[in-house]
């Protein structure tokens, strides 16, 4: 990878590196981008880059925290940086806000001792940070402005289980069909009504109710 003092008058040493080798053996590879840095090159350089502007070694091809665009030239927005509470996306230099936080520099946290308690996302809506609760059975049925409690759908389920167990509904999504109560996943009807979802009366269940 470079050039040697050889011969009879020669001191066996390298006496210069290819381009895109340093070191004294020339033994080290540099590992710059040429369009985005210069390499410490030759017997003198340790192959280490000397990136441009807002881009970081080891080989100049990605922009500082906070920078973004084709010339890392764009700041993302915030101070800091997407306010510490999401990434810069540096092809873009836009801010990709963590759960619980909107508004382009996610400054902006949803309500919830931890945002919408971790049990949703957060956005905005005109100006004002609102959750929106999961709901599926592998995250729980979560509702209210911090999505901390079970939702309609999982309505007599405890927080601390979760809220996984949904309730039965009527095709129209009620629950119980409005004819019972919920309690950890089960309707318990009212009188005179009865089937999993209270959907039916004692008279088209004869036999089935107790």
């Amino acid at each position: 990878h470079g050039s040697c003092s050889y011969g009879v008058s020669g001191t066996g040493k390298c006496i210069s590196c290819d381009p895109g080798w340093a070191g004294p053996g020339c033994q080290y590879k540099c590992a710059c981008l040429p369009q985005h840095g210069t390499c410490n090159q030759n017997i003198t350089g340790d192959g280490t880059c000397v990136c441009a502007a807002r881009r970081v070694p080891p080989d100049c091809a990605y922009c500082e925290n906070g920078w973004g665009g084709t010339t890392c030239s764009t700041a993302c927005p915030g101070t800091p940086p997407c306010s510490n509470n999401g990434a810069c996306e540096a092809a873009t230099a836009t801010c990709v806000c963590a759960n619980g936080y909107t508004r382009n520099d996610c400054s902006l946290a949803c309500p919830g001792v931890t945002p919408c308690s971790g049990h949703g996302a957060c956005k905005e809506v005109a100006g004002q940070p609102v959750c929106t609760c999961t709901a599926n059975p592998t995250d729980g049925y979560w509702a209210g402005p911090d999505c901390s409690q079970c939702s309609a759908q999982a309505s007599g389920h405890t927080v601390t289980t979760a809220c996984t167990l949904p309730c039965p509904s009527s095709l129209q999504g009620v629950v119980c069909s409005g004819k019972g109560t919920c309690i950890e996943g089960k309707c318990y009807c009212d009188t005179d009504y009865c089937g999993a979802a209270c959907g039916s009366s004692k008279t088209q269940c004869t036999g089935l109710c107790p």
